[in-house]
């Protein structure tokens, strides 16, 4: 009777010992859960996902000094023509003070003409730049926006012509994988360099985004 007590207690102890440890293993693998973190809950991962803000980079239009080849050309054609009409008042009886007035109004009309025609060039079209695209608008009185988004932008270049190197202005050009704007220039700006990188920044880091969401 006595030697059965024992071994009652040692298989007890020994359920005891076994439930011990059931608990204290379940214990260990509840509190190493929460340890476990998704995808879905990391820092990355929510910054990728989160709905951005779109931010005006820049804006602005061509410069006048873009067109000085037109008022060089414009001022040479000015000076042939009064040159011709001095001319032909020194054979011919026409007096100097008409051939003087004959010259002001060609240099007027010419001024004038010019002048219109490189304002409307210029107002003509603006363009903006944001984080994520960019807004072309074309027109006068009737308004055309072309946007394009920077992710779809392949390469970009920068062209300066002789004259533009001199005056600090340059065209950024876009090549793109949009059917309808494959190739887009923003034309004549100052700074033209500072613009370039941006858009090249803005569309890497756009792509990179792109390709982080896509792995999730």
């Amino acid at each position: 009777m006595n030697d059965q007590q024992p071994e009652q207690a040692n298989e007890s102890h020994e359920k005891f010992d076994a439930q011990g440890n059931t608990q204290s293993n379940d214990a260990a693998s509840s509190e190493a859960a929460p340890s476990l973190a998704t995808p879905s809950s990391t820092p990355e991962v929510a910054d990728a996902m989160s709905p951005r803000l779109e931010g005006q980079i820049w804006q602005g239009r061509t410069d006048w000094r873009y067109h000085a080849g037109v008022c060089a050309v414009s001022a040479l054609a000015v000076l042939v023509a009064c040159v011709t009409v001095i001319y032909a008042a020194s054979k011919t009886s026409l007096s100097g003070g008409w051939a003087f007035l004959i010259c002001v109004m060609i240099f007027a009309m010419a001024a004038i003409g010019v002048g219109a025609w490189i304002f409307i060039q210029i107002v003509k079209t603006r363009y903006r730049l944001t984080d994520q695209r960019l807004f072309i608008e074309r027109g006068v009185f009737s308004q055309t926006i072309d946007q394009i988004e920077l992710i779809r932008v392949d390469d970009v270049r920068l062209r300066k012509k002789f004259v533009d190197r001199l005056l600090g202005l340059g065209s950024v050009e876009l090549l793109t994988t949009d059917t309808s704007d494959s190739h887009l220039i923003i034309e004549g700006i100052r700074n033209p360099e500072e613009i370039a990188e941006h858009v090249r920044t803005r569309m890497r880091e756009l792509r990179s985004r792109s390709l982080f969401i896509e792995n999730l």
